[in-house]
């Protein structure tokens, strides 16, 4: 996977809804996700079960 390319961002900085400070921080975390190593699998219901349980604990 490649990071998004200056065009894309080009494109987004000319939003002025977004700022060049947004632009700078999702490319950051695009390339830290990149350089994170490979995808490891997700599994959704082993997940909503860990959650299930840290709710149930009593606080």
């Amino acid at each position: 996977m490649t990071s998004p390319g200056p065009c894309y961002l080009s494109a987004m900085s000319k939003d002025t809804s977004i700022s060049v400070d947004k632009i700078e921080r999702l490319r950051t975390a695009l390339i830290e996700g990149e350089q994170s190593g490979e995808p490891t699998p997700f599994d959704l219901d082993d997940f909503l079960d860990d959650m299930r349980r840290q709710r149930a604990k009593p606080r």
